[in-house]
């Protein structure tokens, strides 16, 4: 098994999630300041009482490598039941691991470059992405290097950490929709517009504010057409908007369709593109294509 070295954040990231754990289990730090900070970190609780968890492992787009197959494993092996559970959203979920042991896994994960970070939470979730993103013959652009780009931008972001409730962002690569762009917080769908001199320039149409459960919203096209040194900044914009406006008080009406619902989608739309124009006009915005 090919052990990758850990990266500096994640370093920090395991490091305090030991000293937390620590002051947890020996009182000095509350239950509800605990269970907050392990849900943002991935970590959930079960209810068969007594100190099991449930790990929840952040697979962005869906796209594993095979040293990173074989870590999985063994963390099903080592600390889990021998096997593991695969999402909707592309996470694997490991059941009945002991919370003392929670460091370990964190720092085997680390090690081949996958973490559990705001995989639970009021965070942006897991990147998700059509699963055959790279070999559809249907595509107009391979989806992995901008939802990978979407993912380093986004992890351990300050906008990430304490949103009103959970953000989701999924990719496809064609009109298809196999990522599912149509029901999500952020919905892109790589598209082609045509040039002035009559070839075509691929880019992306985002769809904000989708939704199922209770009050099923198809999301709402933010624009015709994003060029793709604009689809960062507009992601942003969308996450800053809700950040900003989200319903904080009433986690049931939480979401960003309830959003849509309270402003309408033309205003909700016209607050996202002037977020978005500050942060271009940022001098801090790093910009660029990945």
């Amino acid at each position: 098994m090919l052990i990758r070295e850990i990266d500096p954040a994640a370093r920090a990231d395991i490091e305090k999630f030991r000293t937390q754990l620590d002051l947890y289990l020996n009182g000095e730090l509350e239950e509800d300041t605990f269970r907050l900070f392990r849900l943002n970190n991935g970590i959930y609780g079960q209810r068969q009482g007594g100190h099991n968890q449930m790990v929840r492992v952040k697979v962005p787009y869906g796209s594993i490598q095979p040293d990173q197959l074989d870590m999985l494993a063994h963390i099903a092996d080592t600390y889990s039941r021998g096997w593991g559970h695969i999402t909707t959203r592309q996470n694997i979920q490991f059941h009945f691991v002991e919370l003392e042991r929670v460091p370990e896994v964190l720092e085997d994960l680390a090690s081949v470059g996958l973490t559990t970070r705001e995989a639970c939470g009021d965070t942006v979730r897991n990147i998700q992405g059509c699963h055959l993103a790279g070999a559809c013959p249907f595509e107009v652009l391979d989806i992995s290097p901008w939802a990978e780009a979407t993912f380093r931008h986004l992890l351990r972001n300050p906008y990430s950490q304490r949103l009103p409730r959970k953000f989701k962002i999924n990719f496809s690569g064609c009109t298809t929709d196999c990522g599912q762009a149509m029901f999500n917080d952020v919905g892109i769908i790589a598209v082609m517009r045509p040039r002035p001199d009559g070839t075509l320039e691929p880019g992306f149409r985002v769809f904000f504010a989708g939704g199922l459960g209770a009050n099923p919203h198809a999301a709402q096209a933010l624009e015709e057409f994003t060029p793709r040194e604009d689809l960062m900044p507009t992601i942003e914009a969308v996450l800053r908007t809700f950040d900003h406006y989200g319903n904080r008080d009433n986690k049931l009406r939480a979401r960003m369709k309830w959003l849509l619902d309270t402003m309408g989608v033309d205003e909700l739309r016209q607050r996202i593109l002037k977020e978005r124009k500050f942060l271009r006009a940022s001098t801090t915005w790093a910009g660029g294509i990945p």
